[in-house]
This record gives C-alpha cells, sequence and structure tokens, in this order.
C-alpha cells in the first residue's frame, strides 16, 4: 500500500508564506514614526513639539472646580473654566503629582508665575486631592487658577497625549501652540517666550479662529 497520502504535498519547492501583513504593520509604523524623529532633528525642530488639531482653533469647553486648600499669595486659588481664557494670553499647563518630568519643569513655572504679562494656569489630571495638594505645598503653587479634572476629560478635549503638556492661549481663547513633555530653560527662551510675546501684541484673533458668538448676539 502506498505511503503517499502522508507525505507533504509539493515537497520542499512548495513556497512558503511571507509575513502577512499584519504582523509587519506595527513595523512600518514604528520605522515612520523614527523617520519623523530624526527629520525634525535634521530640519532643526524640536521632535516633542507636534502638530495638534486645535493649534489656531477655539479652546474647548470646561468647567472644573477648585483643588481645595491651595492657596497663592495667602489667597485660596479657584478653579478653572473656559471663559477664564478670554481677555488675557493664558499658559495652561497638564499636570499631576505622580508625573517625574512635572516636578523636572517645575521651577520654570515657579518663574512664570512672576510675570504679569500673562496668566498661568494648571489642570490636574487623575490625580487625588491629598496627592495634588501635598505636593504644591511641597514645591510651591505657580498656579492662579487649577482645575481639578478626576475624570480626565478636559485632557481628552484638549488631545492631551501624557504630562505634562503645555499650551499658548490667546487672548482670544484661540490656542496658539502645544508643547509636550516639560518645559526647560532652552525651550523657554527659544520658543515659548517669543510666542507669548507674539500674542501679547496681537488684536484680532488668528486667522480661521472665530471668537465664540455671545448669547443672545
Amino acid at each position: 500500500m502506498s505511503d503517499s497520502n502522508d507525505e507533504p504535498t509539493g515537497g520542499e519547492d512548495t513556497p512558503r508564506k511571507g509575513p502577512s501583513l499584519l504582523v509587519l504593520l506595527p513595523l512600518v509604523i514604528f520605522a515612520g514614526m523614527v523617520a519623523l524623529f530624526f527629520y525634525q532633528l535634521s530640519a532643526g525642530r524640536d521632535p516633542s513639539i507636534l502638530p495638534s488639531a486645535l493649534i489656531h482653533k477655539q479652546a474647548p469647553q470646561f468647567d472644573l472646580g477648585p483643588l481645595p486648600g491651595v492657596t497663592l499669595n495667602g489667597k485660596e486659588v479657584p478653579g478653572l473654566k473656559r471663559a477664564d481664557l478670554d481677555g488675557k494670553v493664558t499658559l495652561l499647563n497638564f499636570w499631576a503629582s505622580w508625573c517625574v518630568p512635572c516636578r523636572q519643569e517645575h521651577p520654570i513655572l515657579l518663574e512664570l508665575q512672576k510675570d504679569s504679562r500673562f496668566q498661568l494656569v494648571g489642570i490636574n489630571v487623575r490625580d487625588s486631592e491629598t496627592a495634588a495638594r501635598g505636593y504644591l505645598v511641597d514645591h510651591e503653587n505657580p498656579f492662579e487658577r487649577i482645575g481639578f479634572d478626576t475624570t480626565y476629560r478636559s485632557a481628552i478635549e484638549f488631545g492631551v497625549t501624557g504630562q505634562p503638556e503645555t499650551f499658548i492661549i490667546d487672548k482670544f481663547g484661540c490656542i496658539r501652540h502645544k508643547q509636550i513633555g516639560p518645559l526647560y530653560t532652552k525651550l523657554l527662551n527659544d520658543t515659548v517666550l517669543p510666542l507669548i510675546d507674539k500674542a501679547l501684541g496681537e488684536t484680532e484673533p488668528a486667522e480661521g479662529c472665530t471668537p465664540p458668538t455671545s448669547a443672545g448676539s
């Protein structure tokens, strides 16, 4: 009796299937990210500055209560809502007590707080009241207003991908810049402060950024 049915059909000449597209896809994505990173470096750009769909758009709506027990210059620090961003250039910082890079940039935030030309505000995310308040007691509070966001909703609305992230928002409520990662001295001098200066001198909204219509108008 023949044993031919027990042999693999096609023998050694049968072509083997290569890796599936699903297996290769993560490698392709990773290679693309690496290429983008090195392109930005070669072009003299900071790889932490990534494009955002919200640039030159109105800041999202939000209304957050305060972080209880936090003070600045002896006064209780209020919460933060969307309307607080209108009328004054704002530096908005998303932070958390457990965030190590937030601790690295904290001395810079304390220095920025001394500049009265703009307001420095913060949104605390994924934190407990005790931990967040203790962090500011230990390191000093740089924020004029603090929104306490236990749901992470505001971060999602702003497209935040991690902490810290900082936004420059002009006096018309338009987002002008998004910085991913901690602030540091060179970045502050080369990018952040010049953009703040530019926003301070503008007399009308950026193109494509229409201020919200007042109720009843």
